[in-house]
């Protein structure tokens, strides 16, 4: 029986196929405005996830300081010495302290002053000197950073206090007006000179501004005027089950020193992913309701036609009433007509949203973008869902027409003309 009238829907279908095509037009559109919503949140919110992935260390504790900005100055101020954060690593469940500490850097301030009177731009305002442990290149990102040419800081590098530097690319393409053979240069950094060591690629366009020495070196020949400008410090406990004691050691030692608004302690990255995940599903809840709106709109134009045709077809129903069929077939027969129109509205609305995603990534992989990491995938299981509820939508608004052809008198529906 269910065959039949689905063999049944279809003929309807084939005979009015220009109606049919604009009854389910609605529900396209919704299906294939949803499928595409939650494609671009799902890339975004991926492509969001893979640049903070360098956060994902969740067993070590990142500090940044900033102290106090002092307006004589125009330096900020950090009135917690480096020693008393190194003194840390004397606690029993801390392992191991790093720090990165953010200079001036005066030839590059010499160089935006004279840019600037040239009125040619201000393209070096955003160097940076940065001064770290040996071992703490880690602690700039590595995932950021790509080693090219020559090597990065050793041990005995630290222990010496040796004037060597690593610089990214562009700093060697900027400063020293080289693109090759760059090891072994000197570049001066505060007045001092510095042998360039090695030579990194950065993925992201903040480091390629910035330029590494040792803080070994950096502490004792930078002078009394050259300010640090930030302190970063990364804590690693002995073990990542320790990590909220030794968070509430460091807090309190910072706190002997500084006010709470001089420092910033970094979330771990489950804390980003958690509001990431938040932002977006608010945004998808929003757009979704919306598209859902003309799935809606869909179902009430599909209701609005299924009349139309049981009053076309008042003759057909009465024919078969006729032969045998009963008010419960008449209902399951429009039933299923409606069912089949949205649920068929929202597999063409998935295929055409499934061809337009096919194309973008297409797109993406073959232009400047294809490194971005931003690739559009659709959600089958809730594709699946939003097609389950196009059924139920056919349903709800396929039950009134269909008691209306199940209701009508077999004698008065042969008679009618």
């Amino acid at each position: 029986m269910i065959y039949e009238s689905i063999k049944m829907v279809f003929k309807v279908f084939k005979t009015n196929k220009l109606r049919t095509f604009l009854t389910m037009l609605g529900i396209i559109i919704g299906i294939f405005s949803i499928t595409i919503i939650f494609a671009i949140s799902t890339a975004t919110q991926h492509s969001l996830t893979s640049q903070l992935s360098f956060l994902d260390d969740t067993s070590k504790i990142k500090v940044s300081i900033t102290g106090s900005f002092d307006e004589e100055t125009g330096t900020n101020i950090i009135n917690i010495p480096s020693s008393e954060i190194f003194a840390l690593e004397k606690d029993e469940n801390i392992k191991k302290v790093d720090e990165l500490v953010t200079y001036s850097y005066k030839e590059v301030d010499e160089m935006r002053q004279k840019e600037a009177e040239e009125s040619s731009g201000m393209w070096w305002n955003s160097y940076q000197c940065q001064a770290i442990t040996y071992s703490a290149l880690d602690m700039s990102e590595t995932s950021q950073l790509s080693l090219i040419e020559g090597r990065n800081f050793s041990q005995m590098d630290d222990i010496n206090r040796l004037p060597f530097c690593v610089i990214s690319t562009e700093i060697a393409n900027k400063m020293l007006r080289k693109s090759n053979d760059v090891i072994g240069n000197t570049l001066k950094i505060n007045n001092i000179d510095f042998e360039v060591i090695g030579v990194y690629s950065a993925k992201d366009t903040y480091y390629e501004s910035v330029v590494y020495v040792l803080n070994s070196y950096a502490k004792y020949h930078f002078g009394q005027d050259i300010i640090p400008q930030q302190k970063y410090y990364q804590i690693e406990p002995i073990s990542p089950d320790l990590k909220d004691t030794v968070t509430e050691t460091v807090n309190n030692k910072l706190l002997e020193y500084l006010n709470s608004n001089e420092f910033f302690m970094e979330q771990d990255f489950s804390s980003y992913e958690d509001q990431l995940s938040s932002v977006f599903g608010i945004i998808e809840l929003v757009f979704g309701g919306i598209a859902g709106l003309s799935i809606l709109v869909g179902g009430i134009g599909i209701m609005n036609i299924m009349l139309v045709s049981v009053n076309e077809r008042i003759k057909e129903i009465g024919i078969r009433m006729a032969l045998g069929a009963n008010s419960g077939n008449i209902k399951l027969q429009f039933l299923i007509e409606g069912i089949m129109l949205t649920i068929l509205s929202g597999v063409i609305g998935m295929l055409i949203a499934m061809g337009v995603v096919y194309g973008v990534n297409q797109f993406i992989s073959n232009s400047e973008f294809s490194e971005s990491g931003f690739v559009l995938a659709i959600n089958m299981v809730t594709t699946a869902k939003t097609i389950g509820f196009c059924g139920v939508i056919g349903i709800i608004f396929g039950i009134y027409p269909a008691n209306k052809a199940a209701k009508l008198n077999p004698v008065d529906a042969l008679r009618y003309e």
